[in-house]
């Protein structure tokens, strides 16, 4: 599995910055068909790292209706969910996260959008090996 990631991971690493846009732009345009957001609804994001896709169109479309927006934080070794204000920090794989008080576990949240290397042959996700969204 390892060798999997770091080969998608690779890969990835290699989309151009105007590909990435592109796809950024199509995830929102998907979601915007597909997802059922009431208003109200907790929604966490994450910030891209490594060649991630962008969320920033997801997360401005969100916020322009009211929704309220989180981003994952490293609580030790737990993932939590915080709301996105104006500042940040870094945590320990260099990784802006928000400060902010009000914070989540994934179980309070109405929808979540993970961050992924890949899929396996079995349409499992594949994550960066952390554990963290296991």
């Amino acid at each position: 599995m390892k060798t999997l990631r770091q080969s998608i991971r690779i890969q990835r690493r290699l989309i151009s910055s105007s590909d990435r846009e592109k796809f950024a732009k199509q995830l929102l345009s998907q979601i915007q068909k597909l997802a059922n957001f009431q208003h109200g609804q907790k929604i966490a994001l994450y910030l891209p790292n490594d060649g991630e896709i962008d969320t920033k169109y997801i997360q401005n479309f969100l916020k322009n209706r009211g929704f309220s927006i989180y981003l994952p934080i490293l609580v030790g070794k737990s993932l939590k969910f915080a709301k996105v204000g104006k500042n940040f920090r870094k945590n320990r794989f260099g990784i802006n996260e928000p400060i902010s008080t009000q914070i989540l576990n994934a179980n309070q949240l109405n929808t979540l959008f993970m961050p992924l290397v890949g899929f396996d042959l079995f349409k499992n996700r594949i994550g960066m090996g952390g554990g963290f969204y296991d």
